[in-house]
C-alpha cells in the first residue's frame, strides 16, 4: 500500500525545500534548518540522530525497522528518503554521499520487495544509480534489486542486472547462488508470467546457459 501518512509527506517536502535554500543561499541558518529538520526526522521515526544513522550499515538500519524479523516497508521507504536527502546536502563529501545513496537503494529496494506500493518507487531507484554511475554497487546492494525486479515480474530487467553484477564483481559466489535461483525460479514460472516478464522461455534457456558460461568452471569443483 502506498504511504498515506501526511507527516511524512510533508516531512519529506519540507526537508527538500531546505536543502534546496541551502543549497542556493549557503548561508548559516539554511544550513542550520536543513540539519535540524533532518536530525528531527531521524529520530522521530528510527529513534536515533543523524549523527549515529550515517554510521550505521544498511542491514542495521533494516534491524532498526524490521519487527520479528519482518521490513516495515513504510519505515523502509523513509528511511531511503531521508538518505536520499541527506546524500544531497551541499556540505556532503562525495564518499560519504555515495555512501548515504548506497544505503538509500537498499532500503529503496527492501520497502519493494516488501510491497510499499509507492508509485515513484522505480525513479527514485534510477535516479540514484544514475548519481552513483561511477561507483560501483556492493554485492549485497545486487542480491537486493534482483530480488525486487524479480518479485516485480520484471525478469529481463532482473536478469541484465545480473549480468551487470557479473561484470562488475566477476563470478563470485554469491552471484553463482543468486543465478542459480533466479533461473531456477524461471524455469518453474508459467509461460504466460515469463511473457509478461518479458523474457519467454527460450530465452531464459539461452540466459542461463549465457550464465553459466560466462561464470566459468567453479574453483575446485572441476565443472561448470
Amino acid at each position: 500500500m502506498p504511504i498515506e501518512d501526511d507527516l511524512v509527506r510533508r516531512t519529506l517536502a519540507d526537508l527538500a525545500g531546505a536543502l534546496d535554500a541551502w543549497d542556493r543561499r549557503r548561508d548559516p541558518d539554511a544550513s542550520a534548518r536543513a540539519r535540524g529538520l533532518l536530525d528531527a526526522a531521524y529520530r522521530r521515526h528510527l529513534g536515533v540522530g543523524g549523527d549515529v544513522v550515517r554510521r550505521l550499515p544498511s542491514d542495521e538500519l533494516l534491524a532498526i525497522i524490521s519487527t520479528t524479523g519482518r521490513v516495515d516497508g513504510e519505515r523502509a521507504f523513509l528511511t531511503a528518503a531521508l538518505l536520499e536527502l541527506d546524500a544531497a546536502a551541499p556540505d556532503r563529501g562525495e564518499a560519504e554521499a555515495a555512501g548515504l545513496r548506497v544505503r538509500a537503494i537498499d532500503l529503496y529496494a527492501e520497502a519493494g520487495s516488501a510491497r510499499v506500493g509507492e508509485a515513484d518507487l522505480t525513479e527514485r531507484l534510477r535516479r540514484l544509480r544514475i548519481r552513483l554511475h561511477e561507483h560501483r554497487l556492493p554485492e549485497p546492494t545486487y542480491r537486493r534489486l534482483l530480488r525486487w525486479w524479480h518479485d516485480e515480474g520484471a525478469f529481463a530487467v532482473a536478469e541484465d542486472l545480473l549480468f551487470e553484477w557479473l561484470e562488475e564483481h566477476g563470478a563470485t559466489g554469491a552471484l553463482r547462488a543468486a543465478g542459480d535461483d533466479f533461473y531456477e525460479a524461471l524455469e518453474g514460472a508459467s509461460d504466460e508470467a515469463l511473457d509478461a516478464g518479458d523474457l519467454p522461455r527460450d530465452e531464459v534457456r539461452e540466459g542461463r546457459a549465457t550464465f553459466l558460461r560466462s561464470c566459468g568452471p567453479v574453483p575446485g569443483g572441476g565443472g561448470a
